[in-house]
């Protein structure tokens, strides 16, 4: 699986909720390197999976959650 594409797909639809479409996908890349950078051995197996396994999906999203608290994206307010 893509590494990228695979956490993307799986941040929560309500999180989009909060972020304006213009900064979406920078938003989206931050969480991507945040979890890349924070948990290099997760990121390192979602390439070697063909679908996320029922039993790391719970860390995966885990790790997404942290990512989406410790980046700081500019969001410009509407």
């Amino acid at each position: 699986m893509n590494q990228k594409n695979t956490i993307k797909s799986m941040i929560p639809k309500r999180m989009y909720e909060f972020v304006p479409n213009a900064v979406r996908d920078k938003w989206a890349n931050s969480i991507v390197e945040e979890v890349k950078k924070h948990n290099p051995a997760l990121y390192s197996a979602i390439g070697t999976w063909s679908a996320v396994p029922d039993e790391a999906r719970e860390d995966l999203i885990d790790e997404i959650l942290y990512a989406a608290e410790k980046i700081q994206v500019d969001i410009p307010s509407e």
